[in-house]
């Protein structure tokens, strides 16, 4: 079980690397307004002010525990138009988490599904208070993507099944395993 592990994170982070090198200019720029897992780790994400509206993408960069809640951590870039701002503002959040929980679908003829919930949370932006949508996605393999993705997925869902009965990872006060964790982030590193 250990070799499998160790051989699919490895072959996800050489896929990962191989990835970062064949990629063009064109493909770094920002993603489409396409669905959040088709661009998972960059998720599309919006924020409503008193008198606006902020819409950009939260590049997930971490998944781990943080005072017994399951965060996604990394950054938020994207337009902030707000009728108090002489002009629409670029507005980059360096250091944002959402609380995140990640189930498995129990009982599907595909493994490689899970379904990822983000919790809106208020923020400041430009000094002005915003409140981010909660997020909701089904993450699946990507169609030409990675072969380790598919693996990782089945992986994570096997791993969410048998250490919850419910299939899910929540703020339970119980301690998520290294493992899990391991591929949660393996999965974002699979998919960058």
């Amino acid at each position: 079980m250990l070799r499998t592990f160790l051989a699919v994170v490895s072959a996800g982070l050489s896929a990962s690397v191989f990835a970062c090198i064949a990629a063009s200019p064109a493909a770094a720029q920002a993603p489409s307004a396409r669905s959040a897992a088709a661009t998972y780790p960059s998720i599309p994400i919006t924020a409503k002010t008193k008198r606006g509206k902020f819409t950009g993408f939260f590049a997930v960069t971490r998944i781990g525990p943080r005072r017994g809640v399951l965060v996604a951590s990394g950054s938020v870039t994207g337009r902030l138009a707000d009728r108090r701002l002489p002009s629409a503002q670029t507005v980059t959040i360096d250091s944002f988490r959402l609380p995140l929980t990640v189930s498995a679908t129990p009982g599907g003829t595909d493994c490689a599904r899970l379904a990822f919930s983000m919790t809106g949370t208020k923020t400041r932006m430009v000094a002005l208070p915003a409140q981010f949508s909660s997020v909701n996605f089904t993450l699946t393999p990507r169609r030409g993507g990675s072969p380790a993705a598919r693996d990782l997925l089945c992986a994570t869902s096997r791993t969410l099944l048998a250490e919850s009965p419910s299939g899910s990872t929540s703020s339970a006060p119980a301690p998520l395993s290294p493992t899990l964790l391991h591929l949660l982030n393996a999965l974002a590193l699979v998919n960058s």
